[in-house]
């Protein structure tokens, strides 16, 4: 099967994870079914064909897939097509991609992932490139410290304070304080490849966190902290990549916090975690109707329990 060039651009990026890109270029290839292999049949036109079939007959048995998958199928679409244009290889059809997504399935409270989608989410970052290194020592921060994404971009070097088998990080937090929380297994050893890479690099103090870009010459890496809207966007894509609708930063506290509390750990932990000084926020920040039973502490997001 010849490989088209929407295929092509997928596979010539290094931006995504190996597992990503495999999704993305399946996708990619029920795209070309519905709308046809030659580019002059790639329109914004038949991008929202496309959608409205998979929100109402193209999903199993005939059946409608839900606004977050169709959502996470044209942000392959959007990704291949604005790199055939980057490329060279076709005009960018699918710009109007983003206007065309659906509208989630609407809460009435605020949500929490469950162990499975943490996992999942971190599969989305699992290579050994920087991209991947940064992004997963991120979110393994956020889910075991439940920092603010503020707080989170403008951890430093300096932040951190080793100690046995576990770090004490501190972020400056809204409200002009600081905030302390330690950290340890995965989320520490995710942090300490990120340094590693880092210090490989010629950077070992200032900003963890800070912005990448390949070149030519090879990796530039940014002098000041990641911004929080980059951090954003870049959570949202990850969480798309995996059919997790909507993710954001804050979203991550909530997880922290129902997975803590559905495996017992006391409130005046998690609330001294979250930095909050009464309940009140935690009982907002508690959905544990929507968390698994994950035993008797906050779980190891590596692997099966």
């Amino acid at each position: 099967m010849a490989v088209t060039i929407l295929e092509q651009a997928v596979i010539s990026s290094q931006r995504l994870a190996p597992n990503t890109q495999e999704r993305y270029v399946q996708r990619i290839r029920e795209f070309i079914d519905y709308a046809g292999p030659s580019p002059h049949d790639w329109t914004p036109v038949s991008v929202e064909g496309w959608r409205n079939y998979l929100a109402t007959t193209g999903g199993r048995h005939g059946s409608g897939r839900t606004p977050e998958t169709v959502n996470s199928y044209l942000a392959a679409i959007k990704f291949a097509s604005k790199r055939c244009g980057q490329l060279g290889y076709c005009e960018d059809f699918a710009k109007a991609a983003e206007r065309q997504r659906m509208a989630p399935m609407k809460s009435e409270r605020g949500r929490a992932l469950t162990l499975d989608q943490c996992r999942a989410l971190l599969a989305e970052c699992s290579g050994n490139g920087p991209y991947d290194l940064r992004d997963r020592a991120i979110i393994l921060v956020e889910l075991h410290a439940a920092f603010r994404r503020t707080a989170t971009v403008t951890l430093e070097f300096e932040s951190i304070e080793r100690m046995q088998g576990a770090a004490r990080l501190t972020a400056f937090e809204k409200g002009q304080k600081y905030h302390t929380v330690v950290i340890d297994g995965d989320a520490w050893a995710a942090l300490r490849t990120w340094m590693s890479w880092l210090k490989k690099h010629g950077i070992s103090s200032g900003p963890l966190f800070r912005g990448l870009r390949w070149s030519l010459d090879g990796w530039i890496i940014g002098d000041n902290a990641m911004n929080p809207d980059t951090y954003y966007k870049m959570l949202k894509k990850r969480g798309e990549a995996c059919d997790i609708e909507g993710l954001h930063p804050h979203l991550l506290r909530h997880t922290y916090t129902s997975l803590a509390l559905q495996a017992d750990v006391p409130e005046w932990k998690v609330r001294k975690v979250l930095g909050h000084k009464t309940n009140v926020m935690i009982d907002r920040y508690s959905h544990l109707d929507e968390s698994e039973a994950i035993g008797a502490a906050l779980p190891s997001f590596e692997g099966d329990d």
